[in-house]
């Protein structure tokens, strides 16, 4: 478990630090490297839960909900109108410094609607796993994945329509 548990710190560390295209160096924030220690508690609190030794899948999904619970704090932020403009200059910027055509982006209300159910599919899933697999829920399978597949389908029409 420690071996794959420091593969994941170092790949983890790697995807989640961004690099300076100028100097080529690496840069972790401290909400990668929170987002990172997350992801090893998950894992190592997931073998656990998987042998016995944790009782409740509330308990081993707690920091998954943890970040989660971020997500949705920082939501507010994320859907206002100038992070939204600022998304937008970007974007601009980046296509013009690839030297491809400027793309029209999104309208705003479609950029919320995107943010918040993207932000809000996830925790919802993952508290029917946790009911299901605490017994709490005695439904199917289907039922509990269902977030994922009305996510899943809602992506596949927002990318048939741009």
């Amino acid at each position: 478990v420690f071996i794959t548990e420091g593969f994941m710190l170092v790949g983890g560390c790697l995807s989640v630090c961004a690099k300076d295209p100028e100097s080529g160096e690496r840069a972790c924030s401290p909400a990668s490297g929170a987002q990172l220690l997350l992801l090893v508690a998950f894992t190592v609190l997931l073998c656990f839960g998987l042998q016995g030794t944790i009782s409740s899948w509330a308990v081993v999904f707690a920091p998954v909900l943890l970040g989660q619970l971020v997500s949705i704090l920082r939501l507010p932020g994320r859907a206002s109108r100038s992070h939204y403009e600022s998304r937008k200059a970007s974007q601009t910027e980046f296509e013009a410094e690839m030297g491809v055509e400027p793309s029209e982006p999104a309208p705003y209300s479609h950029y919320v609607t995107r943010l918040v159910v993207f932000t809000l599919w996830h925790p919802l899933l993952v508290i029917l796993m946790i009911l299901k697999l605490d017994g709490v829920m005695s439904v199917g399978w289907g039922v509990v994945f269902l977030p994922l597949w009305l996510f899943l389908a809602a992506a596949w029409v927002a990318a048939l329509h741009s």
